[in-house]
């Protein structure tokens, strides 16, 4: 039918209320989805994890609630994920790491918890990773440090404890690294210094 053969669903800034229905899955050649500032409510449909031509999926500042689908690790075209502000909970999941193709990804202001995956270290494209204004336990993944893309880095506002690892000092082009209001304890490690002048980093 014509939903197959549909590329691009751009609905962002309408009145468009309701929740994503799950025939989304059925868009197979869909390679950006967009419904960013709509009065959207409910889960997102696992269905998601079908589109595997998917590259945009941008649904930020909607009323999404529910988990993140660990279906989207299915999606290893998808370069930019965008679901900040919404009223997501649950953890993020280890498949994240799998979205091989990912450069930016923001989750801030939900309601997610748990640990920041480690496996989130494999995703070497990555340049942003936004998880600000949630509430993240445990500590930060050393293997973060592998990101040597990584521009910013954001977990501001979160319940993160432990030392910040010495193996962000590793990300030689950062410009923003954003750990203030946790819970981090010990010294900022000297690795941090060899960061570029260019970098601003708040840690407290």
């Amino acid at each position: 039918g014509t939903l197959s053969r549909l590329e691009v669903l751009d609905m962002s800034r309408t009145s468009s209320d309701g929740t994503i229905p799950t025939e989304i899955g059925n868009c197979q050649k869909l390679s950006d989805f967009r419904l960013y500032l709509t009065p959207l409510s409910g889960p997102i449909p696992t269905e998601l994890g079908n589109l595997a031509s998917l590259d945009i999926l941008d649904i930020f500042g909607a009323s999404l609630t529910g988990t993140i689908p660990t279906q989207l690790g299915n999606l290893s075209k998808l370069s930019i994920v965008y679901l900040a502000e919404n009223d997501l909970t649950g953890t993020l999941p280890t498949e994240l790491g799998m979205i091989s193709n990912a450069k930016t990804m923001y989750f801030d202001d939900n309601e997610l918890g748990g640990t920041i995956p480690s496996e989130l270290g494999k995703l070497t494209k990555l340049s942003v990773l936004s998880l600000s204004s949630n509430s993240f336990t445990g500590s930060i993944p050393s293997e973060l440090g592998h990101l040597t893309n990584m521009i910013a880095i954001t977990l501001a506002r979160n319940e993160l404890s432990g030392p910040i690892p010495s193996e962000l000092g590793r990300l030689a082009v950062i410009e923003e690294l954003l750990l203030n209001r946790n819970e981090l304890t010990g010294q900022i490690p000297s690795e941090l210094g060899m960061l570029g002048a260019a970098t601003f980093l708040s840690v407290h």
